[in-house]
């Protein structure tokens, strides 16, 4: 109240309502991550009406609100490892942060083959993958369909049969 001379003024209520902070989400993610794959960031579901999650990148910026528990990066580049995080908010309350480390893996080059390899029927002959990369693990198709993991690729005693594209993926753990 407030008084002026011994006057006093009619009492005016304030109301006061306080609103529980929101639990903090857990954060996980799909990391490792493919370079030009896309950064998938999932999070527990957070009680209460109206619930905002806030995602939050690797310099501690916003990337954005959505009402949703996955956010997804698409594009992801090496440059974009880091800490992750995210928060739950419910009108102006906000809970604390939950982080999560995420790991993008730059692709391989590659691989150097031959443009075209001939051979006699009834030759031998071996073609290789040249960039040997350190615990590099070539994946070969053959035309028909079957697979070989190895740098070189050797057909002895060749027929029609196997003429066809050889392909060649690399992968790296």
């Amino acid at each position: 109240t407030c008084t002026k001379d011994n006057c006093e003024s009619k009492a005016t209520p304030v109301t006061l309502t306080v609103t529980d902070k929101p639990a903090a989400p857990v954060i996980n993610s799909n990391t490792p991550v493919c370079e030009e794959g896309d950064i998938i960031l999932t999070c527990t579901k957070v009680a209460g009406t109206g619930v905002q999650y806030n995602w939050y990148g690797i310099d501690g910026s916003l990337l954005g609100s959505t009402t949703d528990t996955t956010f997804t990066i698409h594009n992801a580049t090496p440059a974009m490892s880091g800490l992750y995080s995210v928060t739950a908010s419910i009108g102006n309350c906000v809970s604390d942060a939950s982080s999560t480390t995420v790991v993008v893996r730059a692709l391989p080059k590659a691989p150097t083959v031959p443009e075209t390899v001939t051979v006699c029927e009834g030759a031998s002959t071996t073609f290789c993958a040249t960039n040997v990369l350190p615990g590099a693990v070539y994946n070969w198709t053959f035309p028909d369909g079957s697979h070989f993991n190895g740098n070189c690729v050797t057909i002895t005693k060749a027929t029609a049969a196997q003429s066809g594209n050889y392909t060649v993926t690399v992968t790296i753990d």
